[in-house]
């Protein structure tokens, strides 16, 4: 999960808070093959940590992700240096601790001497809330307590009704529901981030245990429980997985549960989600239940090319056919392309340049019901290797220099309104 704040419904926007991490430098004397850094963090992590880790990149940079819900650790060959960056306040302090302890081994057994304060004309080199030079635990949390204010006082300042994504990935969809601010671990209140704004840094152990998912020094059942329910809330796909990105993140949920309630078999688990990621896996029947965890079984925003947008269910399977964007389920499928144009005409008079046929009495025409010019036509048809029968929405949006084509194809008449609805939400 990477680190952003933005706004929604119309604007993404950064903040000025930075976050937390390692930022090091080491002078390589000879020359060094990342795929031994690799080796090494496969071997020396275990349980659900070695689960957790994945890797990526090319000859000269490395990214391993070592904990599911904070971004990946760079490790980047630049000249004759080796490069660790990572950022740790999505996860919390725990994870920090972990991770400085993990690279300063690395380090140790492959003979990398890294650089924990080092400043090199304008960078900086350290371990960014110090942890690594006083090994104070508690005054480890109390930076990450500061950063978490810090936050809040951002939040506060420079927002008024804007909806924050907070330490979440990069492109991730947006809930269309009201809420001020929402992170891996739950959904906030303006009231709550102004409480943590106005508090002294030592009362926020409350907050602590809300926003951050490791904040104990131990990995304990307090750990993998946070961490599923922050899987459930952002990863979860809510569908049955289709390719073994998507089953390695349910693999995760339900092990972390499990985890969890073999060291406390009290701890008050989400019984009723882990019960239906069970049934994704095993592919069994199953419902969604209602519950306060997982933001995809909202109705969300989803980011199309160009700039473009489209309100889509959270839950719905998403693929890139050629250079088409394609949302489907079961029963129904949308096609976006997204194109640039080059004339003199108006919004309005591109638009009314698409289905100008209105004398064909099989096909309904619809006009944009939104200030984003546009027109569709919508008709039945039947598929001639199947003989099955389905409805189709072609519709286009036009707005400045670009215009977004899109196709949704659906099974009765019942699915009419969606449809509809669906095309009349891009913009």
């Amino acid at each position: 999960m990477k680190e952003l704040s933005v706004t929604y419904p119309l604007v993404m926007k950064h903040l000025t808070t930075m976050g937390l991490g390692i930022h090091l430098r080491a002078k390589i004397a000879a020359p060094i093959q990342l795929s031994t850094i690799q080796d090494h963090l496969t071997r020396h992590s275990s349980g659900l940590f070695k689960d957790f880790l994945s890797f990526s990149g090319n000859e000269n940079s490395l990214h391993v992700t070592v904990h599911p819900c904070e971004e990946t650790v760079a490790f980047e060959l630049v000249d004759n240096n080796l490069i660790c960056s990572a950022r740790t306040n999505s996860v919390g302090p725990g994870y920090h601790a972990y991770l400085v302890e993990l690279v300063e081994k690395l380090g140790t057994v492959l003979g990398i001497e890294w650089n924990w304060n080092f400043q090199d004309d304008e960078e900086h080199y350290s371990d960014e809330t110090d942890y690594y030079n006083h090994r104070n635990f508690k005054q480890l949390q109390f930076e990450m307590l500061k950063w978490l204010r810090a936050l809040a006082n951002s939040l506060i300042v420079e927002s008024n009704s804007e909806q924050f994504m907070l330490t979440m990935p990069l492109g991730y969809p947006r809930m269309k529901r009201s809420f001020f601010a929402a992170s891996p671990m739950r959904i906030w209140t303006r009231e709550l981030f102004k409480k943590i704004a106005e508090s002294e840094i030592e009362d926020l152990e409350w907050a602590a245990q809300e926003f951050f998912i490791w904040w104990n020094r131990k990995d304990d059942e307090q750990f993998y429980k946070k961490t599923g329910i922050a899987l459930l809330n952002v990863e979860c796909p809510w569908h049955y997985p289709t390719d073994d990105l998507e089953k390695k993140v349910l693999y995760i949920i339900d092990n972390t549960f499990e985890r969890s309630k073999q060291l406390n078999p009290q701890l008050d688990l989400p019984l009723k989600d882990w019960d239906t990621v069970k049934k994704f896996l095993n592919e069994e029947e199953t419902d969604i239940p209602d519950t306060e965890f997982g933001y995809k079984k909202h109705l969300m925003t989803f980011d199309l090319p160009g700039k473009w947008m489209i309100d889509l269910p959270g839950n719905i399977y998403h693929t890139v056919d050629d250079s088409s964007e394609v949302y489907y389920d079961h029963e129904r499928t949308v096609r976006c392309i997204c194109y640039t144009r080059n004339d003199d005409k108006s919004d309005a008079e591109y638009a009314d340049g698409f289905f100008s046929n209105k004398n064909d009495y099989e096909v309904e025409y619809l006009a944009s019901a939104t200030n984003i010019a546009g027109n569709a036509v919508l008709y039945y048809s039947i598929d001639k290797e199947t003989q099955q029968e389905y409805w189709i929405l072609q519709g286009v949006k036009v707005k400045g220099g670009k215009f977004a084509f899109s196709t949704i194809s659906y099974p009765s008449e019942e699915h009419k309104k969606w449809a509809i609805d669906a095309w009349n939400s891009i913009r």
